[in-house]
């Protein structure tokens, strides 16, 4: 046993090392990040649930769909106020990072470490990936415990109930990890040496679980069983975003360009097929993978979610893996794959020229949007911290509980000034209409900033307003009586 927990330990530890010096080159490279609307919400409901105030504000009109383990996660996160935000830009990293270290290890078990490298780049410098990684989403972690579920069967094939496990807590981030689950337990039950009938009922409630308690979530802390469906389907209205079976088949491939690029997508896909041609014994997890993930974005659509990007990273991950297999599966021919000696030849002396055109293709898209994201991450944190000063003076604080809730322009600003508040979004802060001037009370101005948000049609502030107080970037204005000494 002892000797079994020792090679265990070893075989953890370039893990252990890799990962944390990953972070601290993607810090380096991408500087800080910020909480986006999906994460400053996750803030404010989770510190909702830990003072048990239910329901927590899930029927906002601009409030995104609720994840019960992002509500959770971020329920003790809260309690440092400001300091849960630079603490979200932390872990999110240190997930990429994570996400990037898996990528190598799916790479490097099922083809080989040079294909685990050009596999883990090709994620670790998508611009998507580090832009929702800069804004703390939900979906790097989502993509973390995917890879890792793929990483335990690639490894040791048939694993059973580690990978449903992880496939579980996925499920309480993003419902296309249902479809996952399903589909593994089908393939243990009915493929292979048979389970055991016990087994196979155990297993089977594991898939259960994740749906059911996500709804069972709902229904505690909202009295709607449905509500994430229904929320998320009313929000693909407003936005009038895509929101269709159809919708979701069109823009499926140009989707797929938007997030690798177009070199990717399509010596990913060239290298999917190859693979199915060649290889689909031995690289059957991941093209099953890429299936059921399409499959999954279709399903969106065709529930009325709306269809945008990160519907799709799920099979974009694999997309990426099978471009780095049309790079260096000549490395790793398995015995009995029908690949002639002339056939490899020519793959290994095409090699080099695929690996320069990848790069031509997509080095002005990556260069041109990565230092745009990084700027862009950094001023936002800068500008969080500002207002976080700006709020938490308290004469601003005696201010605005006495002539009420601020009026905000921007959708991102308003959960940001409430959960800064310690309060809902929808009873702490209003949202103005394009063009509308404020009404008497107090009025958060955002000065337009270079490649942020810039509102449209924005009225002039009213001379009735008394300006209160100045940072960068935010200007504080005040109508009522108890505003008056403050110009």
């Amino acid at each position: 046993m002892d000797i079994r927990r020792a090679s265990s330990a070893v075989a953890r530890a370039p893990g252990v090392i890799a990962v944390p010096l990953l972070w601290g080159a993607l810090r380096v490279a991408y500087g800080p990040g910020y909480a986006h609307y999906d994460a400053i919400y996750s803030l404010i409901w989770g510190r909702d649930l830990i003072h048990a105030r239910l329901p927590p504000d899930f029927a906002d009109v601009h409030s995104p769909t609720e994840h019960p383990l992002a509500n959770v996660l971020a329920a003790p996160l809260s309690l440092l106020h400001f300091g849960a935000l630079r603490m979200l830009d932390v872990l999110s990293l240190l997930a990429f990072a994570l996400l990037g270290w898996l990528a190598f290890r799916l790479g490097r078990a099922l083809l080989s470490v040079a294909a685990g490298v050009l596999f883990a780049v090709l994620l670790l410098t998508c611009p998507p990936l580090v832009m929702e990684t800069l804004m703390g989403s939900i979906d790097i972690p989502f993509l973390v415990l995917i890879m890792w579920a793929t990483v335990l069967e690639a490894e040791r094939p048939r694993r059973g109930w580690p990978v449903l496990a992880v496939l579980m807590a996925c499920g309480l981030l993003r419902p296309e990890a249902w479809l996952l689950a399903a589909a593994y337990w089908l393939w243990l039950v009915f493929t292979g040496p048979g389970l055991a009938r016990a087994t196979q009922l155990r297993y089977g409630a594991m898939v259960l679980v994740a749906p059911l308690l996500w709804m069972l979530f709902d229904l505690v802390s909202a009295h709607d069983l449905l509500i994430s469906l229904t929320g998320t389907q009313r929000a693909g209205r407003q936005t009038k975003a895509a929101h269709s079976l159809g919708a979701a088949i069109v823009h499926g491939p140009h989707t797929l360009a938007s997030i690798l690029g177009t070199g990717v997508s399509v010596l990913g896909i060239a290298g999917a097929l190859v693979a199915l041609a060649l290889a689909r014994r031995r690289l059957a997890l991941p093209l099953a993978l890429l299936g059921l993930g399409l499959l999954g974005f279709l399903a969106l659509g065709a529930v009325g979610l709306p269809v945008i990007a990160r519907y799709a990273f799920v099979p974009s991950l694999m997309v990426a893996f099978f471009c780095a297999y049309a790079v260096f599966g000549w490395l790793s021919v398995a015995d009995g794959e029908s690949v002639a000696p002339a056939l490899r030849l020519v793959w290994m002396v095409g090699a080099p020229l695929l690996l320069v055109a990848l790069v031509a293709t997509n080095v002005r898209y990556y260069t041109k949007r990565l230092p745009t994201l990084r700027s862009q991450s950094a001023q936002i944190a800068t500008n969080d911290g500002h207002l976080n000063q700006l709020l938490g003076e308290p004469g601003v604080r005696t201010l605005i509980a006495t002539c009420g809730a601020p009026q905000v322009r921007d959708f991102r600003t308003k959960p940001l000034v409430a959960y800064l508040l310690g309060g809902h979004a929808r009873d702490y802060v209003q949202l103005l209409r394009v063009g509308s001037p404020p009404g008497p009370g107090v009025y958060l101005e955002e000065r337009p900033q270079a490649g942020l948000f810039t509102p449209r049609g924005e009225a002039p502030v009213p001379a009735s307003f008394h300006t209160i107080r100045r940072v960068p970037h935010f200007t504080l204005y005040a109508d009522c009586p108890a505003a008056a000494g403050g110009a």
